[in-house]
C-alpha cells in the first residue's frame, strides 16, 4: 500500500524519571516517545489561555449534554481566572461540565465549585464511610454528594436526571482511578472494570479522559 507518516503524542502528569527508577515504567518505552518533550506550564502561570480553554470546554459539554451552547457571566469567568486550578487542565472541564450541567444557559458563579466544594471530584470513601455487607457495601454520601444532590433538587431536577448526573460522576471518577492504578493500561483497566476495550474507549471519549 501506499506509505504513510504516523505522529504520537503521548501526555503524562506522572514524573515519568521517577517510575523509571521504581521499575515502574519501561525506559526503553520513554526513549521511544520522548523524541521531543514539551513542558506546559500550569494553568496558574498562563491565565491569558484561560478564557479560551474554558470558551472550548463550554461548547464541548454543551454539545455532549444535548443543551444549547452555554455562555459564561463576567463575574463567573473572573472567579475562573483568581483561581489557581491545582489540578489544572483537569479540573477545570470538570468544573465547567458540572456548570453546564446544572445551569440553563448562562454559567455564573453560583454553577462554579471554584473556593468551595468542588462536585465534580467524588472521592473514594475512607474507610470509615463504608462497611461491607455480605454482598455489597452499604456506601454513604460523603457531605458534597449531598451537598450537590440538594442544589439539584433546588434547581428542580427530576429524580432520573439527579440519578444520571451523579451516576455519570461515579463513572468518570472510577474510570480515571482504575486508568491510574494500571499506569494508563487500557486493557487491563476494562478487565477490572468488567468492561470491553471498545466500551472503555466510548466512555473515555464521552467523559473527555485522555
Amino acid at each position: 500500500g501506499a506509505p504513510f507518516d504516523v505522529r504520537f503524542i503521548a501526555a503524562t502528569h506522572q514524573p515519568i524519571r521517577q517510575l523509571i527508577m521504581n521499575r515502574l515504567f519501561r525506559e526503553e518505552l520513554y526513549y521511544r516517545l520522548s523524541v521531543i518533550t514539551i513542558k506546559l506550564p500550569p494553568l496558574r502561570d498562563r491565565k491569558e489561555d484561560i478564557p479560551f480553554i474554558v470558551n472550548y470546554f463550554l461548547e464541548k459539554h454543551s454539545r455532549l449534554n444535548k443543551k444549547t451552547p452555554a455562555r459564561i457571566s463576567d463575574q463567573a469567568m473572573e472567579q475562573i481566572l483568581n483561581y489557581n486550578w491545582p489540578g489544572n487542565i483537569r479540573e477545570l472541564e470538570n468544573s465547567i461540565e458540572r456548570a453546564v450541567v446544572i445551569s440553563s444557559d448562562t454559567v455564573e458563579q453560583i454553577d462554579l465549585p471554584v473556593g468551595d466544594a468542588d462536585y465534580t471530584k467524588i472521592p473514594l470513601p475512607a474507610d470509615e464511610t463504608y462497611s461491607g455487607i455480605q454482598h455489597g457495601l452499604n456506601f454513604h454520601l460523603n457531605q458534597d454528594q449531598t451537598d450537590m444532590i440538594h442544589e439539584l433538587l433546588m434547581r428542580n431536577y427530576p429524580l432520573k436526571q439527579i440519578n444520571d448526573i451523579v451516576s455519570r460522576q461515579a463513572e468518570k471518577t472510577a474510570i480515571i482511578k482504575i486508568l491510574s492504578d494500571t499506569l494508563g493500561n487500557r486493557a487491563e483497566a476494562a478487565r477490572r472494570l468488567g468492561i470491553s476495550r471498545p466500551a472503555l474507549y466510548s466512555k473515555m471519549k464521552e467523559y473527555g479522559i485522555e
